[in-house]
């Protein structure tokens, strides 16, 4: 038997699709999308302080990756936890797993409905918050604090909270 010593971690990320009314051209652009006048970024577990520069560098560079499609973000959305996704059946299909073998058409059949629920959901979720927009552009973007401090700041920390944004939840 194995025996951990030491920290054990339950690492999460969050993807965010977030709208942009005008692709930033440069850093300090973004900065001032994302922080207005404040230079600094709270770490929301701590008392350390980020400077925005710092973190608008690397949702700048995050960005090269060009802006994404409606349906790549919807994509995006229903393979996380996000607002309005339906629940998993457990109960359903923890009794069906005491014979998996002998009710495999069932537990597909539960499967491929909860994958189209959500995508639904999904696709719902994404259209509402587009179309109270006019022609942003939508960039995605994924942080965890698997990478750390700065990065679970930057996953936790309210970011985007200056733009609007869909925060989907990987954990």
């Amino acid at each position: 038997m194995k025996i951990r010593n030491g920290f054990v971690s339950n690492s999460s990320s969050s993807s965010f699709i977030v709208a942009f009314e005008k692709t930033p051209e440069s850093i300090s652009e973004l900065n001032e999308m994302l922080f207005g006048d404040s230079t600094s970024f709270p770490d929301p577990y701590g008392d350390k302080k980020y400077p925005s520069l710092e973190v608008s560098e690397v949702v700048f560079n995050d960005m090269k990756e060009g802006e994404i499609s409606e349906e790549r973000a919807i994509e995006i959305i229903s393979q996380g936890y996000f607002e309005g996704r339906p629940d998993f059946p457990f109960s359903e299909l923890r009794s069906l797993y005491m014979d998996a073998e002998g009710n495999r058409e069932k537990i597909k059949k539960i499967w491929d409905r909860e994958n189209n629920e959500t995508k639904k959901a999904a696709k719902n979720l994404f259209i509402n918050f587009s179309k109270k927009l006019k022609n942003e552009k939508f960039f995605y973007f994924n942080y965890g604090d698997n990478e750390g401090d700065f990065y679970c700041a930057m996953e936790h920390g309210d970011l985007f909270y200056r733009l609007p944004h869909i925060k989907v939840s990987n954990h």
